[in-house]
């Protein structure tokens, strides 16, 4: 199979675990070759996500060289996929597990949490989630932006340029970083929606649809499925601060939590719910409708610019 990704080490190493997870949850023998794209955010390497404006903006051109015939299909970081533009010709066709959720804050003060970053620090990211969620906790600090690979951000953090920076657990255990961290409990700082998994995308009706299409799911699929119902419901995009993290509770459960911030971290907002696993997606949808009224009430009083 051609295998459109980012080229990335961390990319490929996710081609790698999605593939050979997919080849025993199939049951078949599976040989690949990977179909390597830049996509916009790889381009725009140095500027904002929330200035470059695209919706997609780490998986559109990768997904279009499946829709072209390039690739075969497409493996991407769960999180980085839009709500929107899957169901039609290209479709979600496996979800590979993710080894955690969770955030990681590492710092050059040693093991903490955010708020025990000292008045004036400056924490490095580009995601408005952890930008909002860490101004929450710690207005005292500042909060810059930092692109570029796990080894540029690193790379920054010793040089001095940033005190701490917050990268995904998952990321770290994946690329096998030896660095000190503190992970972030998910209840107190909750994860992007996707975050950790794997996701590959094929076309519709193609071989690779039509041999996964029967198969059942595995426990995980609905979890990651309420994590995105949570962005579906509360129509957010990359602009706006929105969290969810799930969790099975035994074989039949789950557990979904679901906040949403103002950019500056001055208001937040959590939302919990627990029902049927079979109905993940619906309780994701459902947190993300209430999330999406109050950030409307927000707005309303002024406070969610």
């Amino acid at each position: 199979m051609r295998v459109a990704a980012r080229g990335s080490r961390l990319s490929l190493l996710q081609v790698e675990q999605a593939l050979e997870e997919l080849s025993r949850y199939a049951g078949v023998s599976m040989h690949w070759e990977v179909v390597r794209v830049k996509s916009a955010g790889d381009v725009w390497s140095d500027r904002p996500l929330e200035s470059i404006g695209v919706v997609g903006v780490f998986t559109r051109e990768v997904d279009r060289a499946v829709a072209s015939g390039a690739a075969d299909i497409a493996v991407h970081s769960l999180k980085d996929m839009p709500t929107s533009g899957y169901g039609g010709p290209l479709k979600i066709v496996y979800i590979a597990s993710r080894p955690s959720a969770r955030d990681a804050l590492i710092s050059r003060q040693g093991p903490g949490r955010v708020e025990d970053l000292e008045p004036g620090s400056t924490l490095g990211t580009s995601s408005a989630r952890r930008r909002a969620l860490s101004l929450h906790y710690n207005p005292r600090i500042r909060v810059e932006n930092l692109r570029g690979n796990l080894d540029t951000r690193l790379r920054k953090l010793r040089e001095g340029l940033y005190d701490a920076i917050i990268a995904s657990e998952a990321g770290l255990i994946r690329l096998g970083v030896d660095v000190e961290y503190t992970p972030l409990d998910p209840s107190y700082f909750p994860p992007a929606p996707g975050q950790g998994f794997v996701a590959v995308v094929a076309r519709v009706g193609s071989n690779v649809e039509k041999m996964l299409r029967d198969l059942d799911k595995p426990p995980w699929w609905h979890v990651a499925w309420a994590e995105r119902g949570v962005l579906e419901g509360a129509r957010a995009g990359c602009r706006t601060p929105v969290a969810a993290y799930a969790e099975p509770l035994g074989r039949s459960m789950v557990r979904v939590t679901a906040a949403a911030l103002s950019p500056d971290g001055s208001r937040a907002y959590w939302a919990r719910a627990e029902g049927r696993i079979e109905e993940a997606r619906r309780i994701g949808v459902s947190l993300g409708e209430e999330l999406s009224r109050v950030v409307e009430g927000w707005h309303k009083t002024g406070g969610g610019s």
